[in-house]
């Protein structure tokens, strides 16, 4: 739900029922799994045609990477690694192609993919989490092309072993990311790539046989494309290929990666409904 107030002040609520992702205890069918949640909900403050600042505070998603997906309605491996989703106040600007945006982001476990202890807990409170992003997009005769950049002191991958989630960790593990779009005509591609700067403790199992292979770094790599047919005014079809993965342990570990890969099809009725 949207809420356009005036021209500078805008606010936004996403609500979320998925009983079968819950993590609350129990089948589909009990009290605990089938709870309606506030995804998200912020309140935005700016106009961009008289000021190229914009304040967003609230709940919403972090602007780390590209976590986007050419695929209808499939989630990539990049956005399941290190897609965002905190308390936090959120300062953007835009300014002749450049987009740069600053998210100040409550400490502790949060929603999704960030983590920093707040007192060796992981309840949240301060502000102690942050996460930057710079892009830049341009277009040269009929090609438009966006690359960008983002860092983030507290990433997920901070647990020490066994690796349960939401647990406290001892210190924050920062992550990285670059990324890249390109739309020429009716082709749309586009890649991402995010590292943590250190090891996730977590990925090392001391129990022997398997305490053979060492902590390593996370990563996550994502490349897709997606061609559009206008067949008449009132159909458009989007065909899209993905492929990204997650890579969470050690070559030859049984937890070294997950792949995924995505073929899409979909059909766009007159701007508004997509099959």
């Amino acid at each position: 739900m949207t809420g356009t107030i005036n021209n500078w002040l805008t606010a936004y609520a996403e609500f979320l029922y998925d009983p079968e992702q819950s993590f609350g205890a129990g089948t589909i069918t009990s009290l605990t799994r089938n709870q309606i949640q506030a995804r998200k909900g912020y309140v935005l403050f700016g106009d961009l045609c008289k000021f190229p600042l914009y304040l967003a505070v609230g709940k919403m998603d972090a602007p780390f990477g590209q976590t986007s997906t050419v695929n209808p309605f499939t989630s990539s491996t990049m956005w399941h690694a290190f897609g965002g989703l905190a308390y936090g106040a959120l300062l953007g600007g835009e300014f002749k192609g450049f987009n740069a945006s600053f998210m100040a982001v409550q400490g502790g476990s949060q929603f999704r993919a960030l983590h920093t202890p707040v007192k060796e807990t992981n309840v949240p409170s301060r502000l102690n989490n942050y996460v930057c992003d710079i892009n830049y997009t341009g277009h040269f005769c009929d090609v438009c092309v966006q690359v960008g950049g983002s860092f983030e002191r507290g990433s997920a991958y901070c647990q020490d072993f066994p690796v349960v989630h939401f647990e406290p960790c001892k210190d924050n593990n920062p992550a990285w990311s670059v990324y890249g779009q390109l739309a020429y005509c009716n082709f749309l591609l586009e890649a991402a790539f995010a590292k943590t700067l250190d090891k996730w403790p977590g990925t090392h199992n001391p129990n022997p046989p398997l305490d053979i292979y060492p902590a390593s770094k996370v990563s996550s790599f994502d490349i897709g494309g997606k061609y559009s047919i206008c067949q008449n005014e009132c159909f458009r079809y989007d065909i899209s290929l993905e492929f990204s993965n997650f890579v969470s342990g050690p070559s030859g570990s049984p937890w070294e990666r997950q792949n995924q890969t995505v073929f899409g099809l979909s059909a766009l009725y007159r701007e508004s409904s997509k099959l």
